[in-house]
């Protein structure tokens, strides 16, 4: 038996891979391999490769985690975080935005 098993039914995805540190499983996203930590529950972490690219956030692979992509629009671009899939984000201004628009 593999010393590597997964205890629930999750969906994973093509690259399925452990920490060489402590042996815990990383997110198995399948475009390429991602060393980052899976959430709690889930085969993704919560990382997108590509900023101007949300088909490419990790979690999202994943059609039953309760995630989905913001919706707040500024400069003519969408933001490319994953949030929770129960939040209504009606912002007019975003607070990733305003901290940024602030420490510049």
């Amino acid at each position: 038996m593999s010393t590597h098993s997964i205890k629930y039914n999750m969906f994973e995805g093509k690259h399925i891979h452990f920490s060489p540190i402590d042996n815990k499983p990383l997110c198995s996203y399948s475009k390429k391999i991602c060393k980052q930590r899976r959430l709690n529950g889930y085969a993704f972490c919560i990382r997108r490769e590509v900023p101007e690219a949300p088909e490419y956030m990790h979690i999202l692979e994943d059609g039953s985690a309760p995630f989905k992509q913001c919706s707040f629009v500024a400069k003519f671009k969408k933001c490319t975080n994953p949030i929770p899939s129960h939040e209504e984000r009606g912002y007019e201004t975003h607070p990733a935005y305003l901290y940024y628009s602030v420490s510049k």
